[in-house]
Formats: structure tokens, sequence, C-alpha cells
């Protein structure tokens, strides 16, 4: 990005006031059209790495299956650092590996919409992460009583292991709850 791209580039206020509305239209068309054309390199961007991560999670599986036990050890000794710090973490080698593992949820085989375009929205959709929270919220707002995030992926409660079914219905116990009065006290309004 070269300096007139830049933020510092400003255009100070007592010149932007002396400009006719000729000169503001077309630098309002030139920035808008500069906004348009940069947010589509960031939306192919965020999908293409995406792909990699997916990628990556291929290739990661195949070394943890061959590196078990000592995968640690093995992303430690043989992942590159920027910076001061791996580029692949044992974190995000988890999460990679879940994105492979899950890359038919992400892309469903039947041509439909995919289910993310960023990694950070597949870590979403895939529950490797909770969904933000808003963190400049509105003071005047209502704010909702609660927040619930649940992937239809875990519908199929026949495959979970025994301990996460009781965590689940230890966990989902005052959320049931909730619902039955919410739903008694709305049948009878």
């Amino acid at each position: 990005m070269d300096q007139s791209d830049s933020s510092s580039s400003l255009i100070p206020e007592d010149a932007l006031r002396t400009k006719p509305d000729s000169q503001l239209i077309a630098l309002l068309n030139i920035g808008g059209a500069k906004v348009g054309e940069l947010r589509t390199i960031a939306i192919s961007a965020a999908a293409n790495a995406l792909h990699y991560a997916v990628r990556c999670g291929q290739i990661l599986e195949e070394a943890f299956r061959r590196h078990e036990g000592e995968f640690g050890e093995w992303l430690a000794a043989n992942i590159a650092e920027h910076e001061g710090a791996k580029l692949i973490s044992e974190e995000t080698a988890r999460k990679w590996r879940t994105l492979w593992r899950k890359r038919d949820q992400l892309f469903p085989l039947d041509g439909s919409e995919p289910l993310a375009r960023s990694i950070t929205e597949a870590y979403i959709k895939l529950g490797l992460i909770p969904e933000p929270l808003d963190s400049d919220p509105d003071p005047h707002a209502v704010k909702p009583c609660f927040h619930l995030t649940f992937s239809a992926a875990l519908m199929d409660v026949e495959k979970w292991p025994p301990a996460e079914r009781r965590a689940f219905l230890t966990k989902a116990e005052p959320i049931v709850e909730a619902y039955n009065r919410a739903l008694e006290l709305t049948r009878s309004a």
C-alpha cells in the first residue's frame, strides 16, 4: 500500500471545507471504489486462508497419526518461527485438524453454500471458539436474558461419548427449566 492510500494521508479539514462539491463527489467515488476493491480482496484472502488451513489440517492429521504421543514435540521441532512465535501452535494444529475432519460440514458436497467463508467463521460454526460478544454494546439496547450457541453438528447425540451426554444434561438442565417456565407463561398469557 502506498502512502497516498494510508489513513495518515487524510485530507486536512480546512482543505476539505474549501473543495467544491464536484471534488467531494469525485473523492467519495474514488474512495468507495477502493473500499469495494479492498473488501473483495479481503473476502477472497479470507476464503483462501480457510482452504489453506483445511489443507494444513490434512497434513497435520497425517503427522499426528505418525507421531501420536509425541506430536507436540514433533511440532516444536519442525514448525518454523516468525517474529519469535511458531507459525503453527499446538492449539492451531488442533483447530486445523478439526477443520480437515469436518471439511464436509464446511464445504457441502451437494454444492450448497459453504458453512463459513473465513477461518474465524469456521471456528465459530464448528464450536471451536465461542461467538464474540458485542464489545461495544449500545447502552440503550435491550439486553437478552440469555446467550445460547449450539451447533447443528452436535445434534447426532447417539455418537456422543457417555461423559459428554452427562455433561450436556448437567449444563442444559437450567435451560430446560427456563424453557418450560417460559412456555407455561406464554400459554397462560
